[in-house]
């Protein structure tokens, strides 16, 4: 049931600087947002990039594979998981989700099976910006 009588006055000055700074905070919010989850996405691929130490396969047309050993990123082989690598926006750009696209294996060598050891990637690029994104949010904020 509502509560009747219960009313907020504004003057028309804290009104219109309300209808401005919420935006400004929001656009300050996404923007941060937006580079480091480009910044975590550009991580996690480069990491799949770096040499690897792991078994080296023969394939098919003599192709050279050298995987990834456990507590590495993934090693590319076909390149499916390195492009599934992608970044979906949500809540006006105030967040990201980074994750695999395509691939139904990206969770089983982030975490790892009972018979294969994690191949971390998401995990390792996420931690490598957390406190830096904090940073940004916190300036972002005291900025305004």
């Amino acid at each position: 049931m509502p509560v009747e009588g219960t009313y907020a006055k504004f003057d028309d000055r804290r009104y219109v600087y309300a209808n401005r700074l919420v935006p400004a905070i929001m656009s300050r919010f996404s923007r941060v947002v937006r580079t480091h989850a480009e910044m975590i996405r550009d991580h996690m691929k480069a990491n799949m990039e770096k040499p690897k130490h792991g078994r080296v396969y023969i394939r098919p047309g003599g192709r050279k594979h050298i995987a990834s050993a456990p507590g590495e990123a993934p090693a590319i082989d076909t390149g499916k998981l390195h492009k599934s690598v992608k970044i979906k926006y949500q809540q006006a750009g105030l967040l990201a989700v980074i994750g695999t696209s395509t691939t139904d294996y990206a969770g089983f060598l982030e975490h790892g099976t009972r018979k294969i050891k994690p191949r971390p990637f998401g995990q390792p690029a996420h931690d490598a910006y957390v406190e830096k994104f904090r940073y940004q949010m916190v300036l972002a904020a005291s900025s305004i």
